[in-house]
């Protein structure tokens, strides 16, 4: 009887089990916490509203078979689909409701004008930065990486430009700038070399076909809950509040699982999706570790007493004297009427160690108020905060460089085990790990297995 063993229940754990038991005649899924998900959960206040763990909504792949097994049980008077995004900014000073990326225009103009031409005269990049500053500045020109990423990515990061990865931008969706009005947008877009630097004005301009689906009631984690029936439907053993505790190698294969309950777990394939260095600490092999920092985060509930002032489904703070990264505003993905609707919305932040949840809540609802998301009159009835474990990982140049030599050996030392999701942290996006997770997946299923 082969087996194959999924270790960690997000999204790519889920998928993964699932499209294993295609050819696997038992599939263990395991994961540390009480339930599957990772961060795509939901809770409910003491009133019965809905918050998610910070902002997610479904997006089909285009790839019909994944969007088949992913999306097809979604009835259409329980969820909401939205064509496209409509997602904002807020950004000197200015609430941007036509999209997420920052418009350079509203720099002082004097700004504006000089990092516009540094940018038109930058050259395409050779050779491999060494940091993020030297990137940014090869890619959007002194100007722009001076006065937008480097503030910006103190605040996201905590860390200078020089400390970070070159490609740390990319975890918070700072790929692309707006070079101006939609006219002068379109035009730079022509040239194949600036489209990648460049956003078009608004999110109704490029959008893919693909739709979006949020749920009407609940939260997110109403979608991971379907996943996991579906996981159980065709025979996939769920295992959590479970960990490994010890890898049994054998002619470079992982053959045996053990787990923290003492537990065993015969193993033919592997799939892990979580830190590689667990993996190769419960392998017993040696390796170079460090722990990695975090950026220090907290989640605020809000409900107020009256609608909000965008009908953006979420937005992004890039002011970096405010503490706020993230808005999610739930009435406007779920397309209620105001009449019926709950004002309620998720707010993410990045704080520092002396701050206190209560000075946070008024504080940001404040933050709330002058980025005019919700009218300087609103009133907070609820609010629910906690602080966030791990937030977001600081992405220094020596951290994923260990992260890559941790996968590096992970496939030296295995022939029978695959890197997904964080495991290998080749991808950052909820469609780009199911993608990857779906192709890697489909194509071992197609491989005859090594003895």
């Amino acid at each position: 009887m082969e087996t194959a063993v999924v270790v960690g229940g997000g999204i790519a754990g889920l998928l993964s089990s699932i499209l294993l038991k295609e050819k696997y005649e038992q599939v263990f899924l395991v994961e540390r916490g009480p339930e599957c998900g990772g961060l795509l959960r939901s809770f409910e206040n003491k009133d019965g509203v809905s918050f998610d763990l910070g902002t997610h909504v479904l997006k089909e792949t285009g790839i019909a078979p994944l969007d088949e097994l992913l999306f097809s049980n979604l009835q259409s008077d329980e969820w909401s689909t939205l064509d496209y995004l409509k997602v904002g900014n807020y950004f000197e000073g200015k609430l941007n409701k036509n999209s997420q990326f920052i418009n350079t225009k509203d720099m002082p103009t004097e700004l504006y004008q000089k990092g516009l031409v540094e940018l038109l005269h930058t050259k395409p990049i050779t050779e491999p930065p060494h940091h993020l500053q030297e990137y940014l500045v090869q890619y959007f020109g002194e100007t722009f990486t001076q006065h937008i990423f480097k503030p910006l990515m103190e605040k996201l990061q905590g860390a200078s430009l020089e400390e970070l990865h070159h490609t740390a931008h990319i975890l918070f969706g700072y790929s692309r700038l707006i070079g101006g009005d939609a006219q002068t947008s379109r035009e730079l877009k022509t040239s194949p070399f600036y489209d990648g630097k460049l956003a078009f004005a608004s999110y109704l301009e490029g959008s893919s076909h693909l739709k979006n689906f949020y749920p009407r009631t609940g939260g997110i984690g109403k979608w991971v809950h379907s996943l996991e029936k579906v996981a159980t439907e065709r025979g996939v053993t769920i295992l959590t509040s479970e960990s490994v505790e010890v890898i049994t190698r054998e002619n470079r294969h992982a053959r045996e699982i053990v787990l923290q309950s003492g537990k065993k777990l015969a193993c033919d394939m592997l799939v892990w999706t979580i830190a590689p260095f667990l993996l190769l600490k419960s392998s017993g092999i040696q390796m170079e570790s460090k722990v990695p920092q975090f950026r220090r985060m907290s989640l605020h509930h809000y409900v107020f007493d009256r609608p909000f002032q965008t009908d953006n489904y979420y937005l992004y703070c890039n002011d970096p004297k405010m503490k706020s990264f993230r808005v999610t505003l739930y009435p406007n993905m779920r397309h209620e009427e105001q009449a019926n609707a709950t004002f309620n919305c998720t707010v993410e932040a990045f704080i520092q160690p002396d701050d206190t949840l209560q000075e946070l809540d008024e504080q940001l609802a404040n933050e709330l108020r002058k980025m005019g998301i919700i009218d300087q009159d609103a009133q907070m009835l609820t609010v629910d905060s906690s602080f966030v474990p791990a937030g977001f990982p600081v992405l220094t140049k020596e951290y994923v460089e260990l992260l890559q030599s941790h996968n590096t050996m992970v496939a030296q030392s295995f022939d029978n085990v695959v890197l997904l999701g964080k495991g290998n942290g080749s991808t950052f996006f909820m469609n780009d790990v199911l993608i990857e997770a779906f192709h890697t997946i489909t194509k071992q299923l197609d491989t005859p297995h090594l003895p």
